[in-house]
C-alpha cells in the first residue's frame, strides 16, 4: 500500500514538472524490472552492455526492483535507479529515451507520458498469439476493462499503440508485430540480446556455476527450456525424464548433462539430481543456451535465438492442444519444419529415443536449420544492438 501511494505521488509529480524541464537526448532510462515471464530482461541488458563498451556519449540509468539486478549494474559501472524512488523519479524528469521489454508502466512505472521515445525491444519473436492478436488476451482486458481504467488513472498505463519504436527480427513478422501492438513504429534490427550468439562466452565458468566439471571437454549439455502455462503451473511441476529409468545409466555412459530451466521458475534454489540439473532463476538463458549443444522447449521462443548456433533442436509438445485451447493461440501451423526445425515428440520414451539418435548422428540433424534461421532472423551478424542504437539516435536528433 505504501508502493501504492509513493508511486501515485511520483507519478502525478512527473506529469506536472515535467511539462516545464527539458529532457537530455543522452539520458536514457533502461528497465530491468522484468523479462517478460523470466527476472532477466535480456535485450535490455546486452544493450545495456553494448551502451556502456561502445557509446560512452550515451548515459544509461538503470531503473531496477530486484537487488540481484542493482548488483549486476553495479558491476557493470552503470547507474541505477530504484523504482518509485525520489532517483527515478529525477530521471523521469530528464530521459530523452525510454526502453522496456514488456510493458512502459510495468518495467519503468514512473515515466513521462508527455515527453521522450518509448522503445519495446519485446522479450523474444513471436510464436504464441501477443496483446491484440489473441482473442484471449482480448476477453481478459473487457472482463476487467474498469479495473485497468482505475489502474490507468491512479498509476499510469502505456498502451501498445502508442510506443514510438518496437524492435523486430524480420520481414515474416512485420504484419505480425504490427497488427498485435496496432502500431507501426516498428524497426527490424534484430534483437540485442542475440548478439552473445557471436560473441566468447566463457564456457569454463558457466560449468563451473552449473558444478560440471569444467575440465571435461567432452561434455555435453541439453537444456529442456519450457514456455510459461497461463492456465496453471504445470511447467513449475513438472522436471524432465525423472520417470525414464533407462536415462539416468546413458547420461553417465555418454557425459550427457540434462539442464531444465522453466521460464518463470518457482525454484528458490538450484538443484541437481545425477545428470539432471534444474535451475533456479540464477543464470541467464541466453549464456546458457551459448554452451548448449542441444535444446529441448515446447512452444517457447527461445528455440528461435537457439538458432544461430545452428544445433540441434528437439519439440515436446506433450500438452499441444490444451495449450492451445487453454493457454495461447499459436501464429503458424506448429509442425511446419521450418517454423520448429526438428524432431516432436509427445512423451518421455519418444524424447529419450530421439536424443539418443541426435547423439549418434548430429549433423543430420541440423539440416533444416538453415531456412528456419533466415525465416525468423534477417540479421547473422551480432551488431543487432548497434542498429537499435543507430536507429533510436537518428530518431531522437530527428525530433528536434
Amino acid at each position: 500500500m505504501v508502493t501504492n501511494f509513493k508511486k501515485i505521488a511520483i507519478n502525478n509529480l512527473i506529469r506536472i514538472l515535467g511539462l516545464f524541464l527539458k529532457t537530455r537526448k543522452d539520458v536514457w532510462l533502461i528497465g530491468m524490472v522484468d523479462g517478460g515471464g523470466s527476472a532477466f530482461p535480456a535485450n535490455c541488458w546486452y544493450l545495456l552492455k553494448y551502451l556502456k563498451t561502445s557509446h560512452p556519449e550515451i548515459k544509461p540509468i538503470v531503473i531496477y526492483v530486484s537487488d540481484s539486478i542493482k548488483e549486476k549494474c553495479d558491476e557493470l559501472g552503470v547507474e541505477c535507479a530504484e523504482a518509485n524512488s525520489i532517483a527515478a523519479l529525477r530521471a523521469a524528469l530528464i530521459a530523452g529515451a525510454y526502453f522496456i521489454t514488456t510493458d512502459l508502466h510495468h518495467d519503468i512505472p514512473n515515466y513521462n507520458p508527455f515527453k521522450g521515445l518509448k522503445i519495446h525491444l519485446w522479450h523474444g519473436v513471436p510464436l504464441k498469439k501477443i496483446y491484440y492478436s489473441s482473442e484471449k488476451l482480448i476477453r481478459i482486458n473487457r472482463q476487467y476493462r474498469l479495473r485497468y481504467f482505475i489502474k490507468k488513472i491512479l498509476f499510469g498505463f502505456f498502451p501498445p499503440e502508442k510506443y514510438d519504436a518496437i524492435v523486430y527480427t524480420s520481414e515474416n513478422f512485420k504484419e505480425i508485430m504490427g497488427s498485435a501492438f496496432k502500431n507501426r513504429n516498428l524497426i527490424l534490427t534484430g534483437q540485442p540480446r542475440d548478439d552473445v550468439f557471436y560473441q566468447d562466452v566463457d564456457r569454463v565458468q558457466v560449468l563451473k556455476f552449473l558444478e560440471i566439471d569444467s575440465t571435461d571437454t567432452k561434455i555435453k549439455i541439453i537444456s529442456y527450456l519450457p514456455t510459461f502455462r497461463d492456465s496453471d503451473s504445470r511447467d513449475n511441476e513438472y522436471y524432465l525424464l525423472q520417470q525414464c529409468k533407462l536415462a539416468d545409466a546413458y547420461l553417465e555412459e555418454n557425459n550427457i548433462y540434462i539442464v531444465q530451466k522453466n521460464h518463470s521458475s518457482k525454484l528458490t534454489k538450484s538443484f541437481r539430481e545425477g545428470r539432471r540439473i534444474y535451475l533456479s532463476e540464477g543464470i541467464d538463458t541466453q549464456t546458457l543456451l551459448k554452451v548448449s549443444d542441444i535444446l529441448i522447449t515446447d512452444y517457447s521462443s527461445v528455440f528461435i535465438d537457439f538458432l544461430h548456433l545452428k544445433r540441434p533442436i528437439i519439440f515436446y509438445p506433450y500438452d499441444l492442444e490444451e495449450y492451445q485451447s487453454k493457454d495461447r493461440e499459436l501464429y503458424f501451423n506448429y509442425f511446419d519444419e521450418v517454423i520448429t526445425p526438428g524432431p516432436k515428440v509427445r512423451n518421455e520414451s519418444e524424447l529419450f529415443e530421439v536424443i539418443k539418435n541426435i547423439i549418434s548422428n548430429e549433423q543430420e540433424a541440423k539440416t533444416q536449420l538453415g531456412k528456419s534461421l533466415d525465416f525468423y532472423h534477417k540479421y547473422h551478424d551480432g551488431k543487432n544492438s548497434k542498429r537499435v542504437v543507430e536507429e533510436i539516435k537518428c530518431r531522437l536528433y530527428q525530433s528536434n
